[in-house]
């Protein structure tokens, strides 16, 4: 049975000639997502399809094909995949994207008052990174909120996916887009920068303006600005600062210097606010010492996405393939680089063979060991002191602290002038270690977010990433994160070392791919 229209996409139809209904998953203003099935490559996917009837309306089919478009762009562990968009010869469009089962970010708020500091941290600097991803594009998000995140569960920890560009829109298309008329408010209000409340343009820091609200609410369980009306919120939020975390939370144990940063995240002048999201992101890691390593993992999105899902026929897995996962992990480790050539500061390929890592010595100095905080917290003496907070300084912080904030907090400048990492910073992570690979590997992931650091260094970052996930057999996060060190080692110098590092990173791409199996493509 093929579908001729959406209304009629009924368990078993067949849409585009390939893909087939299994069950309807939702429906919203931009679409009905439909659970399907890619009938050649066996694959599940979220299917989301016009409304009936607005298929054929020239501007909701501009909305949704430019959503598509969007979305396809960007390729980044945390964004939502989209595998494939079009039109059928009935003029029925569709957008296919990843499948996952999971929870909304609104989901998870719902069900408690607030989360703790770590977990909205980590998820805050997920959410950023993919932000960072659309906005180096030219797209801005203009919706974020809560239910556009999805939240799901792994081994390794929690999985991000920022979802839902429906409304996004192309900066350099802007002037000529023509899809959204000036002066129009578009996106939901609790979430939303005063400037579009005013209908004027918005750019990146619209978005990174929502993001500080999410965190806000994350960490307290409500919203910075809240009146007795509708009106009254939006007066506040356009005349006044947000609402001091102390009075917000007044039972939340939070370090001093936050309020500085959701003050600066919340500005109401653009100018104000952090100019990246990664920016706001490190801002708060910087404040938190503790494990902030965020698990990812090939996810997809949707909203009603919490029912059983059929489960696809078994593939049979290739012997040859099986004994590849073998050899390809001894292969990925053979790529680990470990020490500096004297050319580029890196180990060279080819034939000269590379030095496993040396056993830990008796004499090395142990890890650092936690210790408990001093009873009073750090003061940022480098940010401004907020108004409206307590005399003394800072939030209210119990005495001890939690476990969770039971760290060695860094000295002010520590915080305020960490220089930028290096290539000797690198050498210094063991990714061959799985009983070191994930601090490792979160320390990696700081370098190659950090924009001030030297493209040669971000590159290599990345590339220790991909080479961690490949040992952990995340096949597809290692080649999400070697496509980044290639993308990334595009912006070095031009030379002969470029050139070794481009033919490194890409001969370790495809022995990576050689490990995907069939059933995880």
């Amino acid at each position: 049975m093929t579908a001729s229209s959406p209304d009629q996409l009924a368990p078993g139809a067949i849409l585009a000639d390939r893909y087939e209904i299994i069950r309807r998953l939702g429906a919203g203003g931009m679409g009905t997502v439909y659970l399907a099935r890619h009938q050649l490559m066996d694959r599940l996917c979220a299917l989301k399809v016009l409304p009936p009837g607005q298929h054929r309306d020239r501007e909701a089919l501009q909305r949704f094909t430019r959503e598509a478009q969007n979305a396809s762009r960007i390729v980044h562990p945390y964004v939502c995949t989209v595998y494939d968009f079009g039109t059928t010869d009935d003029g029925v469009a569709y957008l296919a994207m990843e499948y996952l089962e999971g929870r909304t970010l609104g989901a998870i708020l719902a069900g408690q008052p607030r989360l703790p500091l770590d977990r909205a941290i980590r998820l805050t600097r997920a959410i950023a990174a993919g932000l960072d991803a659309a906005h180096e594009l030219g797209i801005v998000h203009r919706d974020l909120k809560p239910d556009n995140v999805m939240v799901v569960a792994s081994k390794t920890g929690e999985v991000v996916k920022l979802v839902d560009f429906g409304i996004a829109k192309a900066l350099a298309q802007e002037p000529s887009a023509g899809v959204t008329a000036p002066g129009v408010v578009i996106g939901t209000p609790d979430y939303m920068a005063p400037e579009q409340f005013a209908g004027d343009p918005v750019d990146p820091r619209a978005d990174i303006y929502a993001l500080g609200v999410m965190f806000y609410r994350m960490v307290t369980g409500s919203l910075p600005h809240q009146g007795e009306s509708a009106r009254d919120t939006l007066t506040k939020r356009l005349t006044e600062p947000p609402l001091p975390l102390a009075e917000a939370a007044p039972d939340a144990m939070l370090p001093e210097g936050l309020q500085a940063v959701v003050n600066r995240v919340l500005a109401r002048r653009p100018a104000d606010r952090y100019p990246t999201a990664g920016g706001f992101g490190t801002a708060l890691v910087e404040l938190f010492t503790g494990p902030l390593e965020i698990a990812t993992m090939p996810t997809v999105r949707l909203d009603a996405a919490t029912a059983p899902v059929p489960k696809p026929v078994p593939q049979r897995r290739n012997v040859a393939l099986a004994m590849g996962g073998v050899l390809g992990a001894a292969v990925i480790a053979a790529f680990i680089v470990l020490r500096p050539s004297p050319g580029n500061g890196e180990s060279p390929l080819g034939n000269t063979p590379v030095q496993p890592p040396p056993p830990p010595s008796t004499a090395s100095p142990p890890p650092a060991a936690v210790v408990p905080a001093p009873a009073s917290p750090v003061r940022d003496t480098a940010r401004s002191t907020p108004s409206g907070t307590r005399p003394g300084g800072g939030l209210k912080t119990a005495n001890p602290a939690p476990e969770s904030l039971r760290v060695a907090q860094p000295p002010p400048s520590a915080v305020t002038s960490t220089p930028p990492p290096t290539l000797n910073d690198l050498n210094n992570l063991n990714v061959v270690d799985s009983t070191s690979r994930n601090a490792d590997r979160a320390k990696a992931v700081h370098y190659y977010d950090r924009l001030d650091a030297d493209p040669v260094v971000r590159a290599r970052a990345a590339f220790m990433v991909a080479i961690s996930y490949g040992l952990d057999r995340e096949y597809q996060l290692a080649e999400s994160w070697v496509n980044r060190a290639i993308a990334t080692n595009q912006q070095t110098a031009v030379g002969a070392e470029r050139t070794d590092r481009d033919m490194r990173y890409r001969n370790w791409r495809m022995t990576n791919r050689q490990m995907i199996t069939p059933d995880t493509t």
